[in-house]
């Protein structure tokens, strides 16, 4: 399945590299970008570079972003994303639950300053236990991810619903 580009594919890659226990999933993969795995847990990532475009709240995974221009790296826990989903409009939909464009991240500006992506930045050698702490965090915060959960189920059911109520072509 062929996405909008490619050009995420080498920073998944280089995700995989410098995290011993994440591995990059079968492009197209509805669940995230890659997976993190070791005996005690398992959960999914989205991995983004540059720009965070098409997050999608719901799905309550840690993401993870690469800005190369200034090799940096961020990684931003699921319950803040639902909380940064919450002060914005969608992206492609009316429900930014859904999908939310979120711009392009750098922890500082151009005169300096820190962003508000500052707080989330890490570097590669802490990388993968940041990822660790960013999910432990979403599942700490249940009311969050039941209601993340609840959009989904809602999703599903409007689809399904959606489907039965069209019909098809005659």
């Amino acid at each position: 399945m062929m996405g909008i580009t490619k050009s995420g594919d080498k920073t998944e890659n280089l995700v995989e590299s410098l995290c011993k226990n994440v591995k990059v999933l079968k492009r197209g993969s509805a669940l995230g970008d890659a997976e993190y795995v070791t005996e005690g847990e398992e959960f999914y990532i989205e991995i983004k570079k540059t720009t965070l475009n098409q997050v999608r709240p719901y799905k309550y995974i840690p993401v993870v972003a690469y800005n190369p221009d200034d090799d940096d790296w961020f990684v931003i826990p699921p319950d803040d994303i639902l909380d940064m989903a919450s002060k914005r409009k969608g992206q492609h939909t009316l429900n930014p639950f859904v999908c939310i464009g979120l711009g392009a991240v750098s922890k500082l500006t151009k005169g300096k300053k820190p962003t508000r992506w500052h707080k989330y930045h890490t570097t590669p050698a802490q990388l993968e236990g940041d990822i660790v702490s960013a999910f432990r965090k979403g599942e700490s915060a249940r009311r969050k991810k039941r209601f993340a959960q609840s959009v989904l189920k809602t999703l599903k059911e409007t689809v399904i619903a959606q489907k039965d109520e069209y019909g098809g072509t005659e």
